[in-house]
């Protein structure tokens, strides 16, 4: 039951975030008591979401602490590439990680500037938003990215029939 009231707190906390209620990256740290530890929270970064996508970042976050990983962080820059990979394969009709040019997905990462150590892509068609994720999570190798430990952000993107959610963790290097 506590681990529930912490996930919706959280969940909350980023709602009233992406909805401008909060603007300060600077939240006092709560502390929630359970017998016989303390269970601190990590302050709630300053998360900006794009209000058509609010839905979707949010059931992703959701079932990350779900499962007690981290929430991922929108990030305009994969917004950008899946996006582009979207309309990219309506431009093209094409279905397929792999673009009919022999380009992967990985190209697009890097040319919306965002420099990966490590990177996944997930592509849903003629599914609503709110069915989005759920498939994802019925489906083993796009569950992994949704609940990839090793990912930081998520952008997603839309054109036409298709839905791209694109996961990575920048590269701060070189």
């Amino acid at each position: 039951m506590k681990q529930i009231i912490l996930s919706l707190y959280i969940l909350f906390l980023l709602t009233l975030v992406a909805i401008g209620v909060i603007k300060s990256s600077k939240i006092k740290e709560p502390e929630i008591k359970a017998n016989p530890t303390v269970i601190k929270l990590e302050p709630t970064p300053t998360i900006m979401i794009p209000t058509k996508y609010v839905s979707m970042y949010n059931e992703v976050n959701k079932v990350r602490i779900e499962n007690k990983l981290h929430p991922l962080k929108p990030n305009t820059m994969l917004e950008k590439s899946a996006t582009d990979k979207a309309c990219d394969m309506v431009k093209n009709n094409y279905w397929a990680h792999q673009a009919p040019d022999g380009q992967m997905c990985w190209h697009l990462f890097t040319e919306a500037g965002y420099k990966y150590t490590i990177a996944g892509e997930n592509l849903a068609r003629d599914l609503t938003e709110k069915q989005v994720v759920k498939a994802f999570m019925n489906s083993p190798p796009h569950k992994a990215n949704v609940l990839g430990l090793a990912y930081e952000d998520l952008g997603i993107g839309k054109c036409g029939k298709y839905i791209v959610f694109h996961f990575g963790r920048e590269n701060h290097g070189n």
